[in-house]
């Protein structure tokens, strides 16, 4: 329902993002309160924070080439989902993204961070 649009072209996408943001949300749930604050916060004695920072950094790189692949075929999508129904939850995203004369501005930032809050 979210990607649905892009998810024809490759069903093993929305799998892929499950899974890295269970990563990210397994590793950001791990620390406790010495290691974000007590003395030896900089060192990541257990490697907690290199795990974080790769799940982290793998979602990021996936959302940017999704982001992409929907920039690339924007017009194709709204010609082909004129109806308001048809149109995917990213689809009404980057409409937003796109709108210069919108009230309030949506980043490609805000949109990663709604598919890692939302799944």
């Amino acid at each position: 329902m979210v990607i649905g649009n892009i998810c024809v072209e490759d069903p093993n996408l929305p799998i892929e993002i499950r899974k890295l943001v269970g990563d990210v949300m397994e590793n950001a749930a791990k620390f406790s309160f010495n290691e974000v604050f007590g003395p030896l916060n900089r060192f990541d004695l257990l490697g907690k924070g290199k795990r974080l920072v790769s799940a982290t950094r793998k979602y990021d790189k996936l959302l940017e080439q999704l982001m992409k692949k929907y920039e690339d075929n924007f017009d194709m999508l709204i010609n082909s989902t004129g109806d308001e129904e048809q149109k995917d939850v990213m689809i009404i995203l980057m409409e937003a993204y796109k709108d210069t004369n919108s009230e309030l501005k949506l980043t490609r930032m805000h949109i990663k961070k709604l598919f890692l809050v939302s799944s």
